[in-house]
């Protein structure tokens, strides 16, 4: 009893300075409002650190018109030939629609030393994991909502989840530059030889690729050169909450009721989890950590940006090579799911200029600003479902990778699509739980020093433990 009591003191004292993801005391309660004067004279640079940040507009309502013009700066690492130009086309793009508007790019890395010291641009990169951090921890993004409305913005065709993971405590801080999701690469010359490759298909099930995963491992087995089914990293988010989700009507994180349920009565959100472990201990599958499979993976968990390293992999090996999407759970492969993510921008809330420079990050939500970023390929996948289908993103100019299978990142996107990153999805403190917990747990039941349910009820308590911590806090 003792010992429980001072668990709960210790994260008590834990959470005194933090809040929760998905239940804080509100965000604009943390620092004072900026005055509306001071949103009025458009500079340059933000100004510095010691001005209020701005945490809430108040003469942005009906009717409110933006004052887009003057220059912001935007800072954002473009570190290769693609987003260097990707970069230079929406900044065209944003002054072709605001000519009274000049954006000068910031060639360097965000960072929160440079947000406390206000030498950080207007407008600023940052991933998806990191949206709490600069948002709640650093005090260092302005919310956008109100600026969606006045800018008469039509959001319906933004990936929803996309959308919704730029959000806390219902306040957007975050605009998604592109939609990203694991899907895998594949070694078909392999399949061919083993006859296996009319089983590839976007619309495959769990249970087949299993069976191929199977199959390759045990035919290869005493050949010259050993091949198993795939590399599935189970230690990365997207790929885990893929598995957790896998189960229809999934309610492992339930934020109504704040509460981490891993280990439901009929067993089902641990499932497909279970069987890959049950897989990758029988060497078909590498799960990122304490593998023993032998010999090279077919298949390989894989994400937009790396397609380009993978292909140069394949050729250089003088193999035959494509993309599939992940495959579906449950009967047939029915139960679609799939961890997205994304990396985007947003605006610093010590900026002097707050309407052009809500406009340039909100301009990545516009079909304008998409086409200009995502118009060529090497970038990104446009966030928005009816531009998927365009060949920009596709590679359209190269003769190889214009035919491979680009399908595989965005099949069924705006129905399968979930948000990939715990630390989206609930609060910081218990994501942080789960994504530190994650390596471990893979690792013991690997080596069989514990039992995958053991694990997961172990990490339950504790995740509901720090949750109940942090709901009392806020009250």
């Amino acid at each position: 009893m003792a010992k429980k009591i001072s668990t709960v003191v210790l994260m008590l004292l834990f959470a005194i300075s933090l809040f929760s993801g998905c239940d804080p005391k509100p965000v604009s309660k943390l620092s004072v409002t900026q005055s509306p004067e001071a949103t009025q004279a458009p500079t340059a640079t933000p100004s510095p650190s010691n001005q209020p940040p701005i945490v809430h507009i108040p003469q942005i309502g009906d009717g409110y018109v933006p004052n887009i013009s003057g220059t912001i700066v935007w800072t954002y690492n473009t570190n290769n030939s693609y987003t260097k130009k990707a970069a230079s086309d929406f900044i065209n793009a944003f002054k072709d629609v605001y000519p009274n508007a000049n954006v000068k790019l910031d060639s360097s890395a965000a960072s929160p030393e440079r947000i406390a010291s206000g030498t950080i641009g207007d407008v600023f990169y940052l991933g998806d994991t990191e949206i709490y951090k600069y948002a709640v921890m650093n005090n260092g993004l302005m919310p956008l909502e109100c600026y969606v409305a006045a800018l008469q913005m039509d959001l319906s065709d933004v990936n929803p989840e996309l959308y919704n993971m730029g959000k806390i405590e219902d306040h957007l801080y975050y605009v998604s530059k592109g939609y990203d999701r694991f899907c895998f690469s594949y070694n078909k010359s392999k399949l061919i030889d083993l006859n296996l490759d009319a089983l590839v298909s976007n619309d495959w099930s769990w249970d087949s690729f299993r069976d191929i995963a199977k199959t390759i491992t045990y035919v290869t087995n005493n050949s010259e050169k050993a091949f198993y089914g795939a590399k599935i990293d189970l230690t990365y988010s997207p790929i885990y909450v893929t598995f957790f989700e896998s189960a229809v009507g999934s309610d492992w994180c339930n934020t109504e009721e704040r509460k981490i349920k891993f280990t439901d009565f009929n067993g089902e959100t641990l499932k497909a989890f279970t069987e890959c472990m049950d897989d990758a201990v029988a060497g078909f599958i590498n799960p990122g950590v304490s593998s023993v499979a032998k010999g090279e993976p077919i298949f390989k968990y894989c994400v937009y940006n790396d397609v380009l390293n993978r292909s140069g992999e394949y050729d250089n090996a003088d193999l035959q090579w494509d993309l599939v999407a992940f495959p579906g759970f449950g009967e047939n492969g029915r139960r679609r799911v799939y961890g997205c993510g994304s990396t985007g921008f947003g605006v610093y809330n010590r900026t002097q200029n707050t309407d052009t420079a809500a406009a340039f990050a909100l301009f990545f939500y516009t079909e304008d600003g998409q086409q200009a970023y995502n118009g060529s390929s090497g970038v990104s996948i446009p966030v928005m479902e009816s531009l998927r289908e365009s060949t920009s993103w596709r590679f359209p100019d190269d003769e190889i990778l214009s035919t491979k299978n680009w399908d595989a990142f965005v099949y069924e996107a705006q129905s399968a699509s979930v948000i990939g990153q715990v630390v989206c999805r609930m609060p910081y403190e218990v994501a942080q739980i789960i994504d530190s917990e994650m390596t471990s747990i893979v690792s013991n039941c690997m080596r069989g020093k514990a039992a995958i349910y053991d694990e997961f009820t172990r990490l339950e308590t504790k995740c509901n433990e720090m949750w109940s911590v942090l709901s009392g806090f806020s009250k």
